[in-house]
């Protein structure tokens, strides 16, 4: 669910003539578009806009680079992601040359070699959601290794935050993995969780339906196939297990087949945010069993709608959701099962378990996440150290 205002936050005019803290915040999100990191950028335009800092108005001017993921339809596939990135490069170097930024925020860590175009007169903040690429290359999470473009551009960005005189982290989990990197690094960031979105018009909660809820992608840590396996476990026929995000790749669709669940499944590709409200609000179950995330804001948009988690127990997940969710370890299918089996069976406990997810969610707000980005930029702007240099 997207701050309002989105549309008129990113087509405002910004007036040079009487701006006394100009933010650029990269905007990578075009790549990307309708994912979780456009709905960051718009909560930091909406928010920020206004505000002061150390006596000064903050204004951001949202900077977009980098191509969408439907341009250039004429280059090879597995061109477009290093064209994308050599575009951000470009792009943030040439609208970076102009005059009147006080302070840089890249707003996706794994874009955090932009750091090198940043001018030096320029403070600079990054935004490190999760350093999953670098926990891949580094053998520490088990999974694909990056690709060898793909293994450059992740080292690059890794080296690129010493430039930063401030760095933003979604969880205490990301943090930790960032003193895996460097003591210094850490030192500089600051945890900040990032806020459950509206849940709607208040009124009367549609009735929840026979359906178990997943919103993901087919990364692997996404674990999909434990989504299949864990729903082809439960007992109840009539459940129908829905599935936002891209259609599964082949192996998952071969899982469907294998585990005779293709008459039950629904996928949902492109769907608007009314419509994932919508699923939240109606489904009977939001099943989670993610292998790893940096923050995890699907399960907690279902807190917010006070739909029933079971979610992993792995990584950030228990951080960020506390007591609003049944946490169940994501390698043991049956026991997930089980959860889900409590949850499906009784109504009451279901009901109270929604209930203190949207409890949990209310507790992360806009205000409190625009308070620590404020604390970050106030950080950044107070450091003698310039971009390159080492606290």
């Amino acid at each position: 669910m997207s701050t309002p205002g989105r549309g008129a936050v990113r087509n405002a005019v910004i007036d040079d003539s009487d701006v006394p803290l100009r933010v650029a915040l990269l905007d990578t999100s075009r790549f990307l578009p309708g994912g979780s990191m456009g709905r960051y950028l718009d909560l930091l335009c909406a928010g920020l806009s206004g505000l002061e800092l150390q006596g000064q108005a903050v204004v951001p001017v949202r900077m977009a680079v980098g191509l969408a993921p439907d341009a250039l339809p004429w280059l090879p596939g597995a061109l477009r992601t290093p064209f994308h990135h050599l575009l951000c490069l470009l792009g943030s170097w040439w609208r970076l040359r102009r005059s009147g930024i006080g302070l840089v925020h890249i707003p996706d860590g794994s874009h955090a070699y932009l750091a090198y175009v940043v001018p030096r007169k320029a403070r600079l903040v990054v935004t490190v959601h999760d350093l999953i690429p670098l926990n891949l290359l580094q053998g520490r999470l088990a999974g694909p290794r990056p690709a060898r473009m793909s293994a450059v551009i992740v080292r690059a960005s890794a080296a690129a935050l010493a430039r930063a005189q401030a760095l933003l982290v979604d969880s205490t989990h990301t943090q930790h993995d960032l003193r895996r990197l460097s003591a210094g690094l850490a030192r500089r960031s600051r945890v900040v969780l990032l806020p459950a979105p509206a849940r709607g018009p208040a009124g009367e909660q549609p009735r929840r339906e026979r359906v178990v809820l997943h919103v993901g992608n087919d990364g692997f840590y996404k674990n999909r196939g434990g989504v299949l396996r864990i729903f082809a476990l439960l007992s109840d026929p009539a459940l129908r297990l829905v599935l936002v995000g891209p259609r599964p790749e082949s192996s998952l669709q071969a899982e469907i087949t294998r585990l005779g669940l293709g008459a039950r499944i629904d996928i949902k590709t492109g769907i608007t945010e009314a419509e994932l409200l919508r699923l939240y609000q109606t489904c009977a179950l939001f099943l989670f069993p993610s292998l790893y995330e940096g923050f995890g804001w699907p399960p907690l948009e279902a807190m917010a709608c006070a739909a029933p988690v079971v979610c992993s127990d792995r990584a950030s997940l228990p951080e960020v959701l506390g007591d609003g969710a049944l946490l169940c370890d994501p390698q043991d299918e049956q026991g997930f099962a089980a959860a889900c089996e409590q949850v499906l069976g009784d109504a009451h406990f279901a009901t109270e378990l929604g209930a203190r997810g949207q409890r949990r969610a209310a507790e992360l707000t806009a205000q409190k996440t625009l308070a620590g980005v404020q604390a970050a930029y106030a950080a950044a702007l107070a450091c003698d150290n310039e971009p390159g240099r080492s606290s």
